[in-house]
């Protein structure tokens, strides 16, 4: 290589072996900074992860989405879920309010039960039971009412549709909370 690098550069014996070791700390060199780049790089990464191990085990970090009521003062909803207000009814006489909430948004629909499931139980749902499936049906009871939530995952736009109907016991109808005639 010496030679090579005598005649390219037309260098005397002495200074090309300057050169040359010249060109080696300079490799020395660029070695040793890669090294220290793919370190930091690597350490980087792993505190990455440790941030995401922290979220999953209840660290630091928030691990679910916001919470939000919208038209049902007892049923919490995730924040990523949006209205649908083609599709959604409710209405309030007194302190009832009926009808379908319809949302959608993009969330898993097993995220989406399990949500419901833990935080129906917060407001003092019951658990009546439920169905697991591409459409998912979770039933829901409380002293004056029921609560059937739907889930769905469309595959046309790969938005997951939640509908939410909440109505009166039929104690409730017939004791004069809402007339029949």
């Amino acid at each position: 290589m010496g030679a090579i690098f005598k005649r390219r550069y037309a260098l005397s014996g002495d200074e090309a072996a300057t050169a040359l070791a010249g060109a080696g700390m300079a490799k020395r060199a660029l070695v040793w900074a890669l090294t220290v780049t793919l370190c930091v790089t690597v350490m980087g990464g792993c505190s990455g992860l440790k941030r995401r191990d922290a979220a999953a085990t209840g660290g630091d970090f928030k691990t679910a989405p916001e919470e939000i009521y919208l038209d049902f003062d007892d049923i919490l909803i995730p924040e990523n879920m949006k209205r649908d207000k083609e599709r959604s009814f409710v209405f309030r006489i007194g302190p009832l309010s009926a009808g379908v909430l319809a949302l959608k948004g993009r969330v898993p629909p097993e995220n989406l039960i399990g949500f419901f499931d833990s935080n129906m139980s917060r407001d003092n749902w019951k658990a009546a039971t439920s169905f697991r499936s591409p459409r998912s049906l979770l039933l829901f009871e409380k002293n004056t009412r029921w609560c059937i939530i739907t889930i769905t995952e469309d595959d046309f736009d790969h938005k997951t549709r939640v509908e939410i109907w909440v109505s009166p016991k039929s104690e409730e109808i017939d004791a004069g909370l809402i007339k029949t005639e």
